[in-house]
């Protein structure tokens, strides 16, 4: 759905938190949702994953996170 991008919090908004989950499927699921590029914030902040689980019949079996806060890495990222 999301290509993935590395973390990139806002200088000066502290410490994020990301998260990584684990889901099983019961086979193959026909997606029908908007594929977002790593370059786009559009779409990202809304999205529910407890939601798109339910709608596929996923199962959560692993999760885990990390904090990371700005550092000058961040502003080598394009949005």
């Amino acid at each position: 759905i999301a290509e993935y991008r590395g973390s990139g919090p806002p200088k000066g908004t502290g410490p994020h938190r990301y998260i990584f989950l684990v889901y099983k499927q019961k086979g193959s699921i026909r997606l029908d949702e908007p594929r977002v590029s790593k370059t786009s914030g559009e779409g990202r902040l809304k999205w529910n994953a407890l939601k798109f689980a339910e709608k596929h019949s996923l199962e959560l079996i692993a999760g885990n996170f990390y904090q990371a806060e700005w550092d000058e890495y961040v502003d080598t990222i394009t949005w």
